[in-house]
């Protein structure tokens, strides 16, 4: 078991380590399903490829407003606002020669690692929405895979596990001391400083940079703490470090496992919520299946009509890849 001082001298940088952790998870969460969700996103993508290509031209009988925001990698967030009731005019029952079917010329895909869709939201690949949104693209049929992200369900088990151990690392003792750290810094601390120090920008520095909040800083500060308590609030706090320690070592061990946890307790219900979206798509008449070698995945030929006009549902987000010839597709 870790003494007091161990479990609380990295706390600051371990808060720190953890904030930016969160940022990174909170990507991550809307694509941790990416394989299990991949399967039936690219059906869905396939579907909103062609709705989307429709919606662009000017020749369109349905317009939705539109905006689209150039990301760093030349791709683009696309968001229409498009009635889900809305029937493209090619349906999935609609026999499609292949070899009018527009194959990506080269690789080009956007991956959750560059940026992830809001619910409601696509993010279409730039050279697949450049080439669905010509006039003359409007009746063509493009391959394309559409990847799924948020599901409901499993955001709100990431937010339990967030909770969790903000929970802990809240606790009323905890703030306390955190509270009285600062205090201690600036009425004991500081004013001790000499005056000559305080002119010295190398003195200063070394304080403000590598002292505060250091190991040294807080093994100072629970000697002079642990002298102003109380026995018993002394033992309060030094329980709720360990509550405190386990729960970041139960959190860190649930990140480094998450996608494994993640996809063992709700690979069913992404897998019937994926088919809910499949079905949804079909109904709207677009030519899309699940795909077989990508999880949360739809794959199918949309025109770039259906592209452009393509039906969000508000509760997820699509990535819309343009498919080469050499990738297989489901049908």
């Amino acid at each position: 078991m870790k003494t007091s001082e161990e479990m609380y001298n990295n706390l600051i940088e371990r808060k720190s380590r953890y904030e930016k952790m969160q940022a990174q998870r909170r990507r991550k969460a809307k694509a941790v399903f990416l394989p299990i969700i991949s399967v039936c996103a690219l059906a869905i993508f396939v579907s909103g490829i062609l709705g989307l290509s429709h919606q662009l031209n000017e020749h369109s009988d349905v317009k939705p407003t539109e905006f689209s925001i150039e990301s760093t990698n030349g791709s683009h967030v696309t968001q229409a606002d498009t009635r889900m009731e809305t029937r493209p005019e090619t349906c999935a029952e609609t026999s499609i020669d292949l070899d009018e079917v527009l194959f990506a010329p080269s690789k080009e895909e956007v991956g959750p690692d560059e940026w992830i869709p809001d619910p409601g939201n696509i993010i279409m690949s730039g050279t697949l929405e450049t080439e669905s949104t010509k006039g003359e693209n409007k009746d063509k049929y493009f391959a394309v895979s559409i990847t799924v992200f948020h599901f409901d369900f499993v955001e709100a088990y990431q937010e339990e596990q967030h909770d969790k151990y903000m929970t802990a690392l809240n606790a009323p003792i905890l703030v306390k001391y955190r509270e009285d750290y600062e205090i201690w810094v600036e009425t004991v601390v500081r004013p001790a400083i000499p005056e000559e120090n305080l002119k010295d920008e190398a003195y200063m520095y070394n304080f403000e940079e590598k002292w505060y909040n250091s190991k040294q800083s807080y093994d100072e500060f629970d000697e002079y703490w642990k002298e102003h308590q109380n026995a018993d609030v002394w033992d309060e706090y030094l329980e709720a470090r360990r509550t405190h320690q386990e729960a970041w070592d139960e959190y860190m061990d649930y990140t480094v496992h998450e996608n494994e946890i993640l996809k063992e307790l709700f690979s069913a219900d992404i897998e019937a919520e994926m088919q809910v979206e499949l079905d949804r798509l079909k109904n709207l008449g677009y030519a899309i299946e699940l795909a077989t070698d990508k999880e949360n995945t739809l794959t199918g030929y949309l025109t770039g009509e259906q592209l452009y006009s393509f039906p969000c549902s508000p509760k997820h987000g699509y990535i819309i890849n343009w498919i080469g010839q050499e990738e297989p597709l489901d049908e």
